[in-house]
This record gives C-alpha cells, sequence and structure tokens, in this order.
C-alpha cells in the first residue's frame, strides 16, 4: 500500500526545463525534523523540482512538514514493514519511489537522491538539467572519492565498478525503462554502483558536473 500528496500538477508536453525529481528516504528520529527543514531549504526556490519523501510508514510528523512547505511534493510509505523484504530500509524505499516514477511520472526529467544527512547547494539541482545520461560531482568529507580531472577515475580497490556516494550522482529517467532497483543486500554504494553498471556502457556515459567548488557536504546534526 502507498500514499501520496501532490501539491502540484505536472502537466505531460509543457515547454519546460526537465523536471528533477529528488529521491528521500526518511525514518523516525530525534534529528528528523531539522534535517527535512535544512533539506527543504535547499529545495524550496528550485522550480521545476518534485521531492518525494519516503517513509516505512507515515507519520504525521512528515506528514505536516511536507504540507507546511511550498514544494511539490509526493509522501510515500510502504503502510507495512511486512512489505519490506529486510535488509538495507533505505534501498527499499528508494525502490518505493522507482515504482512510484515508473507508474505516475508523466514528463522526462532527472533523478537525485537527496539523504537528509548530506547538505546541498542549491547551484547544484539548476546545473542538473543538463545531464545527458549520468552526472556527478564529488561530497565533501565522504568516503567515496573519485579525481575528475583529466579524466573520471575511481580508487582500483573498489569492489564496485562505480564506488559513487549515493548524494554524488543524478541519472536521467531514462533509466526507468530498465525497472532498477536498489538491493537491500547492499549498501548504499554498491547498490548504486549495480544500476548503473546496467544502465550506461562505460565511465564514458558519466558527466562530472562539478569538479573545482563543493556544492554537497556530508553533515551531522547533532
Amino acid at each position: 500500500k502507498q500514499w501520496y500528496q501532490r501539491r502540484v500538477a505536472i502537466t505531460a508536453g509543457d515547454a519546460t526545463p526537465k523536471y528533477i525529481y529528488v529521491i528521500t528516504p526518511t525514518y523516525t528520529r530525534k534529528t528528523q525534523r531539522a534535517e527535512l527543514n535544512l533539506l527543504s531549504n535547499s529545495l524550496q526556490h528550485i522550480p521545476y523540482l518534485q521531492w518525494i519523501v519516503v517513509e516505512v510508514k507515515r507519520t504525521t510528523l512528515v506528514k505536516d512538514f511536507l504540507e507546511g512547505t511550498n514544494l511539490n511534493f509526493v509522501h510515500l510509505d510502504a503502510a507495512d514493514k511486512k512489505l519490506l523484504p529486510g535488509g538495507n530500509i533505505c534501498n527499499n524505499l528508494r525502490n518505493f519511489a522507482l515504482d512510484h516514477l515508473t507508474a505516475y511520472r508523466n514528463t522526462t526529467g532527472v533523478i537525485m537522491f537527496a539523504n537528509l544527512d548530506r547538505t546541498y547547494n542549491p547551484e547544484l539541482f539548476e546545473k542538473v538539467r543538463s545531464v545527458t545520461k549520468v552526472g556527478v560531482w564529488p561530497v565533501a568529507f565522504a568516503e567515496q572519492t573519485f579525481q575528475c580531472h583529466p579524466k573520471l577515475t575511481f580508487p582500483e580497490n573498489s569492489q564496485d565498478v562505480y564506488p559513487i556516494n549515493i548524494g554524488s550522482v543524478a541519472m536521467t529517467t531514462e533509466v526507468l525503462s530498465q525497472k532498477p532497483r536498489f538491493d537491500p543486500q547492499l549498501s548504499d554504494t554498491s547498490a548504486l554502483s549495480r544500476i548503473l553498471d546496467n544502465f550506461i556502457s562505460s565511465s564514458d556515459d558519466i558527466e562530472t558536473m562539478f569538479c573545482d567548488n563543493e556544492v554537497v557536504w556530508f553533515t551531522s546534526i547533532f
């Protein structure tokens, strides 16, 4: 069972920029409202953006928070933990969001995964609209790193083909035709790597959107 509310209608065929679909899994904890507020502040001035927030079970806190914003949002939940196969809960919740986009999306766009423990420069969201297939950028203070000059390279000792931090990537909605799934038995990074490996032919399909200035930070409120 899923529940969602769409604040602003999306009209297919409009001569508008690509929509950005921002997927955020969340769960109850002391810092949840503060983190939601920080991310919403980054998103609220970005046009043609839809924030997809996913919980295990819909809570009044998140529902009331989203309704109090001026954002175009969708609020999803799994309704019952029995619907989740176990493992990495956030990967399971991301899959609910991807299922929703596959079923209800009616315009092309770009998908991003914005966790609540990252801080975002609004400049990032405008630039990702130009992504051809996959775009990446570094996340400050994250374990996963890459060198993007003169060519995108990854650590040789990684077990993943594309060891990219979940907050470092945007991909076009073309990926939905492959019915991508985050494996709940893997970490965020490993599951994302598998999706990218199935979606692109090589690292030549990956664009580096930013290298010289920081636009995303891995942060903790408390």
